[in-house]
């Protein structure tokens, strides 16, 4: 009964994070040479079922909300051959600087900010259009 940890879940998600901001054009390395990072602020998983060894597994990661300042991821894990939900979750980020506090994504990096609230739409639009 080869069951996945349950620690595995929460670097899924750091994986499908760093993987669709890459997409968009602002990886982790651009961030650093940016003199940003995007620590995370908070965490939440449900665990519905375990995935199994050698489970092949999808993670849709959504963008949830965004102010600005702060903003929330949604996950979701599910099993490639029958996408049967195995767990759900959010991560909560802000970017900093260097001297370590919050910075101002709409004020300080309007490119950034563009991103985010295109990421922000195209994410609303995939949740309305899956229901």
């Amino acid at each position: 009964m080869e069951i996945v940890h349950h620690s595995r879940y929460i670097l899924y998600f750091e994986e499908a994070r760093l993987d669709a901001m890459q997409q968009l054009g602002f990886g982790y390395e651009r961030l650093m040479e940016m003199g940003l990072a995007s620590p995370v602020t908070g965490i939440s998983c449900e665990y519905i079922q375990p995935a199994r060894y050698p489970d092949v597994l999808d993670i849709q990661i959504l963008l949830r909300e965004y102010d600005g300042v702060r903003f929330c991821f949604a996950y979701e894990v599910k099993r490639h051959s029958d996408q049967v939900l195995l767990c759900r979750g959010e991560t909560r980020h802000c970017l900093i600087g260097k001297a370590g506090l919050p910075v101002r994504i709409r004020t300080h990096y309007p490119e950034i900010h563009s991103l985010m609230l295109r990421w922000l739409d195209e994410s609303a639009q995939s949740q309305s259009s899956a229901r």
